[in-house]
């Protein structure tokens, strides 16, 4: 039988690639333990963190109809489920900085649940910015809803910058 550290590397790991558990403490199998398979989306649930990544680039056009035609960011999460989620945007500065005076945030259609700012003090430097995106207090999503970027009162004017926002997430379950 050949062992463990005779196997070569893995080079296409996905969430749903499969593992070996042992649990020392379950001896129905052998007085060593229990062997079990479980998939690294299960391992990830378990110690915490998030399962996937997305980086999603919001361009000019998108930004400036961000009030009438909110930009979905992350689908429908399935039913009974909600995104728990870390942000951070980089927007790039072309030529042209918005004007906005309204808040831009992250709705799940219902409720605004995180928040970017005013898109018009991103540029007032005109240069690129990084920004980690913080959850609004008191922040409540509904399950089962896509995530959007919208701007609130209306539509950004002027402006060509754009926004690579970049997503880790866990999918959970309500309840």
């Amino acid at each position: 039988m050949a062992r463990l550290t005779d196997k070569t590397t893995a080079t296409a790991v996905t969430q749903s690639s499969l593992i070996h558990i042992v649990n020392t403490n379950d001896v129905t199998q052998n007085s060593a333990g229990s062997s079990y398979r479980a998939d690294l989306g299960q391992v990830a649930n378990a110690i915490g963190g998030y399962q996937y990544y997305s980086a999603v680039t919001i361009t000019s056009s998108d930004i400036l109809t961000s009030n009438s035609v909110p930009f979905e960011i992350l689908p429908n999460p399935g039913a009974n489920s909600y995104y728990d989620a870390k942000f951070i945007m980089e927007y790039t500065y072309n030529t042209t900085g918005y004007v906005s005076g309204a808040e831009s945030v992250i709705s799940d259609g219902v409720n605004s649940v995180y928040a970017l700012g005013d898109l018009a003090n991103f540029v007032t430097d005109t240069v690129n910015i990084v920004q980690s995106i913080e959850t609004l207090q008191p922040a409540k999503m509904q399950p089962n809803n896509p995530l959007y970027f919208f701007t609130e009162v209306a539509d950004p004017t002027t402006g060509d910058g754009e926004i690579l926002l970049k997503i880790w997430y866990t999918i959970r379950t309500f309840g």
